[in-house]
């Protein structure tokens, strides 16, 4: 009996040193900021992406309406009037019914579509740091000074998203320059998405990194993400500006 009791209390105590060291173990700079990026990069394609062949058609240009017959010549506020008239007309609504037609389509189908994404997280720009501690100033924080200018690779395979169409693939298999956007592929593609590293304050609290969303050539965007910690330890987006548009 005392033996088995003797087994049993030695097991607990080698059980209770394991758990330790675990919990003990930290994770390194570039692994704790791996985390991150791949806890808060669900949040941040939701906020970027969105498939654009569910937006509704744009209004009309003038000339458009100028050539459906509408006065667009008129001294007070033209267009905006004519765009009115064409709202009531028969015309918009047949635009309208067609384009629900081809949203309802795609909204039934099942097949996925691809965002492109670097194949490794660049270093961050230079202003990025100012405008962080500009950003969060009431928090009165200090800007990590460790070296951001070396890149890590991306995992595909950590790469999640809210969108159960949407999954990703390396730039690298696609052809350079404009041809990538020239080609046409078996598969859907949508997007070329790419990331900076994360500048951390010292506390490891707040965060800031650089995202671009472009569809194509000379159809993209720039954001500068700013991050912070909640209290129970979850990583979310505390603002999104834009940074430069093409």
């Amino acid at each position: 009996m005392r033996e088995k009791l003797a087994i049993i209390v030695l097991a607990l105590i080698i059980t209770s040193i394991f758990q330790n060291c675990k919990e003990d173990k930290k994770l390194s700079v570039t692994e704790f900021e791996q985390s991150v990026f791949y806890e808060i990069f669900p949040s941040i394609i939701d906020s970027i992406h969105s498939d654009m062949r569910l937006i509704p058609p744009p209004p009309p240009p003038p000339n458009v309406l100028k050539e459906k017959g509408y006065d667009i010549n008129n001294k007070s506020d033209p267009y905006n009037k004519a765009y009115e008239e064409w709202l009531r007309s028969d015309d918009y609504k047949q635009t309208m019914k067609t384009w629900e037609k081809v949203r309802d389509s795609i909204v039934k189908d099942t097949t996925s579509y691809f965002l492109v994404v670097q194949d490794s997280i660049s270093s961050i720009e230079k202003d990025t740091k100012p405008q962080f501690a500009e950003h969060f100033k009431e928090y009165n924080i200090a800007p990590d000074t460790l070296d951001h200018r070396k890149n890590f690779a991306l995992e595909l395979n950590k790469l999640k998203t809210n969108h159960k169409k949407v999954k990703f693939k390396y730039r690298t298999e696609f052809p350079e320059g404009r041809e990538f956007w020239r080609n046409k592929y078996k598969y859907n593609v949508v997007a070329y998405v790419g990331f900076s590293r994360i500048l951390f304050d010292k506390t490891r609290t707040f965060g800031v990194l650089d995202g671009s969303y472009s569809m194509a050539p000379l159809n993209g965007s720039g954001y500068r993400i700013f991050i912070k910690k909640t209290k129970d330890g979850k990583w979310i987006i505390d603002e999104i500006i834009g940074t430069w548009i093409s």
